[in-house]
């Protein structure tokens, strides 16, 4: 809608993955590259865009319209193609090397641009010394469509994003979206080499486009802004969803064939971005920064204008480094999963033997296939009083293998979590760490954030002794030195996993204290108002941390977000946190207020922090009246998902209900409103994220068996086998071994929306304190959880009591 609120349309294409041959006759396949003349009849009071400067125009026989041509594209494959049409309005620049740069927007948002083309600019030219190679084509636009299904898309010369990954507004953009902004254009713009140039042989190969660009992104953000300290979010952004997502049966290798052109939705996932980009991580390590740049100047000169498999890179890589990077790495790509490193001690009078096994880590503890290998780049090294010494770096390819170690240092496995790997200790081991950790003796905040990680999962495996216990001295140890935001957002996902395990437990009041108790010493250290200079992850800190206390009710944070929030002056960099507060306290009037906010703003930014929350009063008639606004003109179709994501979210007022109800209500009609698989599995994911039962599970699994979910099948396994092992994991936990067999048997059959009261179902926390756009949530089965069922849940209320 214009400032006259008129309604305008845009016309823009998106063809990745099979759709240019909706648009003209092609072979719609990455291996069948052309070259393309692209003529457009359009209005003449429209503008109109491809992938090459314009050439000519001329009147058309048709009156009040004009033919646009455009030069003739290099080779490239059909998915790049892209024209689109509308009335727009640009800012440019020219960058050193000659090529115009455009950020494109509707009608009086163009300075909102400003900063994406600076750090287009800046990319631009970052890239072409990298790769070795300039950047092939004249011009680059990019693109803010005000709907648009995908994040951002990397058509070759015109690449389209969301408005909220393209603009920035100064005076109401937060430090997250300027970081986000910059990622994703620099990503897009890595594409133009890594995909565009050279292409993937089949999507087969998707890893190489998205894992590629996800690690760039990182790499050229970190160049261009050092203070986002791009290095340490990684493992937050990319690692853990990867292991997230990796640790199910229902997951898949990275190099996967795809036989129908409607499967390939499926693997645009956290496998093909984020285990890509961790891998390719691990390949830098394992090569250095300077060897592996030069192998990939060796791939991109190879196969310019042309398709590439895996193979070609590491081929390419092999011929720079000299090292056989394919015997290390084809594990990684050929086979699902990732390895649990298990590392036991046995004392002799002057040093210690280490035991190192590997074996694939199932989220469920069930006992893994042991024929599945991997070669896998580890560091081990023992910190003590002299500082840190290596004593294992090397590739571990045996399913045990020794390493001698010194006494009285603590051993420490996977430093930076350089490698995408679960890490168990022997209690000897584990103990030292758990010490070392309290003490603020391990200086790496991504060593820090790697053992709290790995102690969770590896309990909620059932594997290597770890008690709940454990876990709450290990997240509690944080309390009074931590100030890490990566740190904390990894305790975060555990807090929100273990208050499924205490709701309904006669402790959980003691529980929310203690989460309250865990943090107000760092919201005393960050405080609500910004010091001058501060750091960009000390912004990023506050906000998680302010939001966190919300959600629990920390009366001096709910009462400091409500005040903020009536006086209308919030710091962009605390609005999230501020408004989902007052949203989970507030009642109607915080919800007609956060409703007026959303149609009021300009910036899709705003827009979209008022959606997220809307749905979080837990007022069950609040709740169907955000559903109901979700779908109505008033939203576009882009954001619809965050309002029932945040009614989802709800369960301890039935949200969660209300939200399935809705789904399987309108199925149809949302099915046919989304199209793309993509989006229908994120619907279907954030619908059904907080429910936790065999009957739930078998009700969902029913549904859509009944429905046309093209794209969306694998998503729909996933989020199946997530309901119903988490259900059993939570019963066993909460109610022991005998009662939740007995629970788990006369559940079955019965509706999910008829669960008792009682029923495992996450806490609001389990999904508020997540802002990670990665749903996957650990799955665990009953074989493996008696320890907990019978033990671990009394010990960790009794840890709680004291």
């Amino acid at each position: 809608a214009s400032e006259v609120s008129e309604t305008e349309i845009i016309a823009t294409t998106q063809f990745e993955a099979p759709d240019a041959r909706r648009a003209f006759p092609c072979f719609d396949d990455p291996a069948k590259k052309a070259t393309f003349a692209i003529s457009l009849e359009v209005d003449n009071a429209l503008l109109a865009l491809s992938n090459m400067p314009v050439t000519s125009e001329k009147p058309s026989d048709a009156e009040g319209k004009r033919i646009v041509e455009f030069a003739e594209t290099p080779l490239m494959s059909t998915y790049l193609v892209a024209f689109i049409v509308g009335k727009l309005e640009y800012i440019g620049a020219r960058a050193p090397s000659g090529v115009d740069v455009r950020v494109y927007t509707t009608p009086g948002r163009s300075e909102q641009g400003r900063f994406a083309l600076d750090v287009a600019v800046r990319a631009l030219e970052f890239y072409a010394e990298y790769f070795g190679i300039e950047y092939k084509l004249p011009k680059m636009d990019l693109v803010a469509i005000p709907d648009f299904a995908t994040g951002a898309m990397e058509n070759y010369g015109l690449i389209t994003f969301r408005e909220s990954a393209l603009l920035v507004d100064d005076a109401n953009s937060g430090a997250a979206t300027r970081q986000w902004v910059s990622m994703v254009v620099t990503h897009e713009i890595a594409h133009q080499w890594f995909g565009n140039l050279v292409t993937m042989q089949s999507w087969k190969h998707l890893w190489l486009n998205e894992g590629f660009a996800v690690w760039m992104e990182c790499h050229c953000t970190a160049n261009l802004f050092p203070e986002f300290e791009m290095w340490t979010q990684f493992v937050n952004d990319n690692v853990s969803p990867a292991l997230a997502l990796d640790s199910l049966e229902t997951t898949h290798p990275i190099e996967v064939d795809v036989t129908h052109p409607k499967d390939v939705d499926e693997i645009f996932d956290d496998i093909s971005y984020c285990k890509g980009a961790s891998i390719v991580r691990m390949v830098v390590n394992m090569l250095g920064d300077t060897a592996f740049r030069d192998g990939m100047r060796e791939y991109l000169q190879r196969h310019a204008f042309g398709n590439a498999a895996t193979e070609d890179l590491w081929s390419a890589l092999a011929s720079v480094s000299g090292v056989d990077v394919g015997s290390t790495m084809r594990s990684w790509t050929a086979l699902p999963g990732y390895p649990l490193v298990t590392i036991s001690t046995q004392r002799e009078s002057d040093s210690q033997t280490l035991t190192i096994k590997q074996e694939r880590f199932f989220a469920d503890g069930r006992t893994p296939d042991t024929s599945s290998l991997w070669h896998i780049p580890l560091r081990i090294v023992a910190i003590g009083d002299g500082g840190v010494e290596t004593v294992f770096d090397g590739i571990v390819s045996d399913a045990c293998t020794t390493v001698t170690a010194p006494l009285d240092r603590v051993i420490l496995a996977n430093p930076n979590c350089a490698s995408l790997v679960r890490v168990a200790y022997a209690e000897d081991l584990r103990n030292q760490i758990q010490s070392a950790l309290a003490r603020g003796a391990l200086v790496n905040a991504l060593d820090r954030s790697g053992v709290v990680s790995d102690v969770f999962a590896t309990a909620q495996a059932g594997r290597g002794g770890v008690s709940l216990r454990d876990v709450l001295q290990t997240v509690d140890s944080l309390r009074d030195h931590e100030r890490s935001r990566v740190v904390w957002r990894d305790a975060a996902d555990q807090i929100g996993d273990l208050d499924a395990v205490f709701a309904g437990h006669d402790v959980y009041p003691l529980f929310e204290r203690w989460v309250r108790h865990l943090l107000v010493p760092v919201r005393d250290a960050v405080g609500w108002e910004p010091e001058p200079d501060e750091s960009h992850e000390t912004k990023l800190l506050r906000g998680t941390v302010l939001s966190l206390l919300g959600v629990y009710g920390d009366e001096t944070t709910v009462a400091e977000a409500t005040r903020r929030f009536e006086s209308g002056k919030i710091d962009p960099n605390l609005r999230s946190a501020v408004y989902r507060t007052v949203a989970a306290h507030g009642g109607r009037s915080a919800y007609k207020k956060l409703q007026e906010l959303h149609e009021k703003a300009t910036l899709n930014e705003e827009k979209v922090r008022c959606l997220r929350v809307l749905g979080v009063s837990g007022d069950p008639a609040l709740m169907r009246e955000a559903l109901q606004y979700a779908v109505s003109p008033k939203v576009r179709r882009q954001d619809s998902d965050y309002v029932i994501q945040g009614v989802a979210s709800c369960p301890h007022a039935g949200g969660h209900v209300l939200a399935w109800e809705f789904l399987r209500d309108n199925f149809d009609d949302l099915a046919k409103k989304y199209q793309s698989g993509f989006l229908l599995g994120r619907l279907i994911r954030v619908t059904l994220a907080s429910f936790a039962s065999e009957a739930a599970a078998d009700e969902f699994a029913a549904f859509f068996a009944t429905k046309r979910t093209e794209g969306a099948k694998q998503t729909i396994k996933q989020v199946v086998e997530d309901v119903r092992t988490r259900g059993r994991f939570v019963v066993l936990v909460v109610c022991g071994r005998e009662r939740a067999s007995a629970d788990i048997a006369r559940h079955k059959g019965r509706s999910a929306v008829s669960l008792p009261a009682r029923s495992p179902l996450p806490s609001p926390a389990t999904q508020r304190l997540s802002s990670h756009s990665h749903d996957v949530r650990l799955v665990l089965l009953e074989s493996s959880f008696s320890r907990w069922a019978q033990r671990d849940l009394e010990a960790g209320a009794a840890w709680l009591r004291e």
